[in-house]
């Protein structure tokens, strides 16, 4: 699973988490093939009709559940989703400005939140249906405030260095 990001890690880069796509996705188009299983009771014809138009929405969740991941390094933030048309969106923790969870009701039973990074300008994503997504977002508060400290650090060396040379 790691081996499709190694290209825009650096070799100093480490993984902290990857986090996927909750299993939940799958709840909706089960629930049609259940009706087409009901609905076979009364008319054959139309249990054929509703698993055929519930294939699609199942095939699309399975896409979406294979193709979806959201990494953590300890420089920045990558998700990835699409089969088709793949999306990398890749953010250093420097263009991060915040992150938040939305957990709703059903997301706090079955384990699933959506998790928002803004960057800095219009940057901004979405990840929906992410399995343990709060954990993620305290990884990712970790990481960032620990590059903060360390540019810091940097800074009054540089700052320190500057000065002595005067």
């Amino acid at each position: 699973m790691i081996k499709h990001f190694r290209h825009l890690l650096d070799d100093s880069e480490t993984v902290i988490r990857v986090n996927l796509v909750s299993a939940a996705i799958f709840f909706l188009p089960f629930v049609y093939v259940i009706i087409g299983a009901l609905a076979a009771l009364f008319h054959p014809i139309m249990m054929v009709t509703i698993w055929l138009m519930s294939s699609v929405p199942i095939i699309a969740a399975l896409i979406h559940y294979k193709t979806t991941k959201l990494v953590l390094t300890d420089k920045k933030v990558i998700m990835r989703h699409g089969f088709f048309s793949r999306d990398w969106v890749v953010i250093n923790f420097e263009r991060i400005e915040n992150a938040y969870v939305e957990e709703p009701i059903l997301g706090r039973m079955f384990g699933f939140s959506t998790v928002h990074i803004g960057g800095i300008g219009s940057l901004n994503i979405a990840v929906p249906l992410i399995r343990d997504a709060d954990n993620f977002v305290i990884d990712l508060e970790k990481c960032i405030e620990r590059n903060n400290q360390d540019y810091m650090a940097a800074e009054r060396s540089n700052t320190a260095v500057k000065a002595a040379s005067y």
